[in-house]
């Protein structure tokens, strides 16, 4: 008994090791982005519908699966604003904040995905 509990603190921490550096293990690295637009309606508002343009890790179909489940907030990084036809960094619009949203599933009534940053794609560009 007393070499299992000399094993046992000594499997322990190395297993606690383990955990913490395969969770962080994809942390450097960059994942694939995608582009949405969302369109969300807050309840109990006269003020309507907003629009947020923005990228996430999740793909369509994570996406997806995390709206229906509504039990987080949806993330959006490098959040856009859209001025006289033209998207600009939120960082134009307000200094202060993060380019970074996070939605309430439960207020979003539109997704559509985009073909990539709308900044850069051309909109009279033919395939």
């Amino acid at each position: 008994m007393r070499y299992f509990n000399r094993f046992r603190m000594l499997i322990m921490p190395m297993a606690l090791l383990a955990a913490v550096l395969i969770a962080g293990a994809g942390e450097g690295k960059p994942s694939k982005q995608f582009w949405y637009k969302v369109t969300i309606a807050l309840p109990n508002s006269s003020e309507g519908r907003y629009e947020f343009v923005g990228k996430s890790s999740l793909n369509e179909a994570e996406l997806a699966r995390s709206l229906a489940k509504a039990e987080e907030y949806i993330k959006l990084d490098d959040c856009l604003y859209r001025d006289k036809g033209k998207y600009l960094s939120w960082h134009e619009w307000d200094a202060t904040v993060e380019p970074r949203l996070y939605l309430n599933p439960r207020n979003i009534i539109v997704v559509q995905p985009l073909v990539g940053d709308p900044r850069e794609v051309v909109p009279d560009a033919k395939k």
